[in-house]
């Protein structure tokens, strides 16, 4: 499900909403801190306003929270629909079978069908969390990416 807002197309260039803001919220900065250099006296006020505007929008623009690190807010891999495995994959060899991999590494997040590719029999376990992949050819492994 794609949200309408999620990227906005400006010029024939699709952008995120985030930059769009942080765009908007830098152009009024600078036209307002140009602007007090020509009259720096009846012009503070609305610098120090412009410059909390800038402030807060490049936070919200940015979510300044999950930047620092803050785990309320940000999602974990549970909620992303990523598996943690267990193992790793050097310990895949050639010529393991497809079960001892599923074994040693679990169920893998993606299977792809690499007919086109490589021939019949050809299969490609993905393991996003591992960052590997086991090209499988009849069941058996031949090569670990």
């Amino acid at each position: 499900m794609t949200n309408i807002l999620s990227t906005m197309q400006i010029a024939g260039v699709h952008l995120p909403w985030q930059m769009v803001l942080a765009g908007v919220v830098a152009a009024q900065f600078a036209i307002i801190a140009l602007i007090t250099v020509f009259a720096p006296i009846r012009m503070r006020k609305a610098l120090a306003v412009s410059t909390a505007v800038f402030a807060a929008g490049w936070l919200f623009a940015f979510d300044a929270s999950s930047l620092m690190g803050n785990k309320a807010t940000t999602a974990d891999a549970s909620t992303m629909g990523v598996t943690k495995h267990q193992g790793s994959c050097a310990s895949i060899q050639n010529d393991m079978s497809a079960a001892e991999v599923r074994r040693r590494l679990g169920q893998p997040d993606e299977t792809r069908n690499d007919e086109i590719v490589r021939g019949p029999g050809s299969v490609v376990l993905i393991y996003r969390d591992l960052r590997c992949a086991v090209h499988l050819f009849d069941e058996k492994v031949e090569l670990v990416d």
